[in-house]
């Protein structure tokens, strides 16, 4: 073997273990010292499992519930974790625990954690197989995961009611010991909202209500989705059903279960929001006596994530976006889930939104005006574009990372020394390449931020935990006053999300809308000139004024820099023409100044870019193409409006898949358990070192060729497998025996290198003979 050979496969074979992990871990936005770099799924067993509640005890160990599907009928889910993300070995001596109260569906909506330590669960469960009926139930477990047959039978009581069905969607712990849940009762007239109050002991507390429950008595439907004590009684949050429009609703109960009637109408708010549909899922009462609420409003095309707060009386809070609402529209089907209120005040919001390829998690930042944490000064820090955790399933897309605000009329309203609502910013991320959502958010002490859900593999669907960092977090606090999707008086655009991500090409788009109050030049003239005593006021006014209620051009402009910004063409620019033109350094009519070139790896970044996608309104689609692989890249929609005004929508970032050759060539998926831990070894020793980039820069240079022997030789994928088996093994080592497994790292290093070497050479020889 030639020294020069060897030299080059031993840079090719560094390059391999610093490639396979891609870009699946490494998002800025997310905790790299939580489970596997940020992103943590559990899979129950059989089919689909989902956790739906979650809840941080004070040792910093987490608990989630939900429910675990064996395919016949779903059962009860509960999961411990270490602060670290790993299952606790001390909870029902594995860390995960399942069973169910009936033969038939059973399902976790909500979890507290008492101050003794005991984990406390509530929800609904078929009373049989097959049955349509259900009943509510509140389950008691110990520390360690054990029943505690203390609590009512068997550590379970039963919430039913005689002829009907019921379940609860919602538990609070009293600081008497008391539980109080809130749900629905279906009788024949529909859903009706009801809450009941549960001993420390598993029996109904009589005082409440009738015999320790509550049912609402409108003559329409309500239910109750979600629950907080006041000192006075309790506040149920949900929705009602009237005159055939849905809208999200609050009721106030005083202590004895009764409506309170100066609350509201009669003891109910009734949220409506310009006749959209609305839902409210979740609330949470300040330490300033307000209660901030999200769920979602239904616009035209898609529904939108709603949040409001309100006052103790039972109106709407006006301080607070537009008359005590905010609108965040996502530029696609979107909803908020569940929330928390931080130190500062700020309100962080666990929803999702659809992308590409499904639903994406996503975590949401509402800033109050004057706070001291929307005032220091951050810098913008947008996540990495792919959290993929690879034991669910990766493909050539990126998750992606935006800022967004809500709809102009609702940003920046109010008096900021009130405490006025900043639009929310917000963070997007994929955990697998199908539905993802986070159904409910968790604050550490350290100020990371935890978002509890699902994660979708193709065939069924996990648990997932999802945490993201500090920076993250704090950088939603700027990211809002930075960037987000703009507005004019005619139009609105919002940027579509980044799909079909390969090494160097990416899919986006926008969708400009006129917005329904737009005005022309003369309607402006004529409303501001009215009453005017000036003959000449109309005519001086329309000489005076730019029409921009046409779109003359529209597109993306991206970046390897935040807030890429759109560049007309000067005199002798060719422009672009429904393509992309990007600064390759080659194409003498760029728009662009001169790109980068690398002398080391002979590889051109291509800093900016943008296309040309047609002209109006509407949705379009933009191809991002002849970009660098391995590279961060900032991404958003603009229009060229008919005055020369340039409107963005909100900023996305992705990055572009860094060629790994050989991974995808050797092992067809990258997916396949070796490569899962060939990424874990990645991220905790190859990431951010000199001999990583190196070794990426001679991966540049000399795996295509290798990888293409190995593409079109399938005879020869098993070989080069298994001469990688050291690497495997050298990473188990290092991720699971310490200082001990890296005085082995030079052995099985060139062991793999030379296997790698062999196969290939041994396969060359081979097909010369033949």
């Amino acid at each position: 073997m030639h020294t020069s050979s060897f030299m080059r496969l031993m840079g090719v074979s560094l390059a391999f273990l610093f490639c396979l992990a891609g870009n699946a871990y490494g998002s800025e936005n997310l905790d790299k010292a939580f489970g596997d770099g940020g992103l943590v799924i559990t899979d129950f067993g059989i089919a689909d499992d989902q956790a739906r509640t979650v809840a941080v005890q004070e040792d910093g160990k987490i608990v989630v519930a939900g429910y675990s599907s064996n395919s016949a009928v779903k059962d009860i889910a509960v999961a411990r974790y270490l602060p670290d993300g790993g299952l606790d070995p001390d909870f029902n001596d594995g860390g995960t625990l399942s069973f169910n109260i009936s033969d038939g569906n059973a399902t976790v909506q909500s979890l507290s954690i008492a101050a003794d330590g005991r984990i406390v669960i509530a929800g609904s469960f078929d009373t049989a197989l097959g049955r349509a009926d259900t009943n509510g139930f509140v389950v008691r477990l110990n520390p360690d995961g054990s029943t505690d047959n203390t609590f009512g039978e068997n550590g379970r009581f039963i919430l039913a009611f005689e002829g009907l069905s019921c379940g609860l969607n919602d538990l609070q712990v009293l600081d008497d010991g008391r539980y109080a849940v809130a749900g629905v009762v279906i009788d024949g007239s529909g859903e009706k909202a009801m809450a009941a109050i549960v001993n420390g002991d598993g029996g109904l507390d009589r005082s409440f209500g009738e015999e320790g429950r509550a049912i609402l008595g409108f003559d329409y439907p309500t239910a109750a989705k979600a629950l907080e004590i006041l000192p006075e009684g309790l506040l149920l949050g949900g929705y009602s059903v009237k005159d055939g429009l849905k809208a999200a609703s609050i009721y106030k109960l005083r202590t004895d279960g009764t409506l309170d009637p100066s609350f509201g109408l009669d003891g109910e708010l009734r949220i409506e929001s310009d006749g959209s549909e609305t839902d409210l899922n979740d609330m949470e009462r300040g330490s300033d006596g307000l209660t901030t609420f999200v769920g979602t409003a239904r616009s035209d095309s898609y529904s939108e994530v709603l949040l409001g707060r309100i006052e103790d009386g039972g109106i709407l809070d006006s301080g607070f976006g537009t008359a005590g609402i905010v609108r965040n529209d996502l530029g696609a089907e979107a909803a908020g889930y569940s929330l928390v209120i931080d130190d500062t005040g700020s309100i962080l919001v666990a929803g999702s939104v659809m992308a590409g390829n499904g639903r994406d998690a996503v975590l949401l930042r509402y800033g109050v005006q004057g706070s001291e944490q929307d005032q220091a000064a951050i810098s913008f820090f947008p996540g990495k574009g792919l959290a993929v955790p690879l034991i669910v399933r990766l493909a050539d897309i990126a998750a992606w990372t935006m800022t967004g605000t809500a709809m102009a009329a609702d940003a920046g309203s109010g008096d900021p020394s009130s405490g006025t609502v900043e639009a929310g910013s917000y963070i997007a991320e994929a955990a697998s390449v199908f539905d993802d959502e986070s159904l409910a958010v968790a604050r550490l002490a350290d100020g990371s931020v935890l978002l509890a859900g699902y994660a979708d593999n193709g065939s069924d669907s996990d648990f997932m935990l999802m945490q993201f960092s500090p920076a993250a977090v704090n950088s939603l606090a700027a990211a809002g006053q930075v960037m987000g999707a703009e507005t004019n008086d005619n139009f609105s655009i919002t940027t579509t999300s980044v799909t079909a991500v390969t090494r160097n090409s990416a899919m986006s788009g926008g969708t400009i809308r006129e917005r329904t109050y737009r005005t022309s030049c003369q309607e402006n003239c004529n409303i501001s000139c009215e009453g005017s005593l000036d003959a000449s006021c109309v005519t001086t006014c329309l000489s005076q004024c730019s029409d921009s209620s046409t779109v003359t051009a529209r597109g993306v402009v991206y970046g390897t820099a935040p807030h890429p910004v759109y560049r007309a063409a000067t005199e002798g620019d060719s422009g672009t023409d429904g393509g992309t033109t990007t600064d390759n350094g080659t194409d003498t009519t760029s728009i662009f100044p001169d790109i980068a070139f690398e002398q080391s790896n002979n590889y051109k970044t291509v800093h900016y870019g943008q296309t040309s996608d047609g002209t109006g309104t509407g949705s379009f689609g933009s191809q991002i193409l002849n970009i660098t692989p391995n590279t961060r890249y900032y991404v958003r929609a603009y229009a060229v409006l008919a005055d020369e005004t340039v409107i963005y929508g909100n900023e996305l970032t992705f990055e572009t898949s860094d060629a790994c050759f050989i991974a995808t060539a050797a092992y067809g998926s990258i997916l396949d358990s070796h490569v899962v831990q060939l990424r874990q070894f990645r991220d905790r020793y190859l990431r951010d070192n000199a001999p990583g980039q190196l070794a990426i820069r001679l991966y540049y240079r000399f795996s295509p060729g290798l990888a293409q022997i190995i593409e079109d030789n399938p005879g020869l994928k098993p070989v080069v497998r298994i001469a990688l088996l050291p690497l495997v093994g050298l990473s188990h080592l290092m991720l699971n025996g310490g200082a001990g497994g890296a005085i082995l790292i030079a052995a099985l290093m060139t062991l793999s290198v030379v296997g790698v070497f062999k196969a290939v050479q041994i396969q060359g020889k081979f097909r010369k003979r033949l």
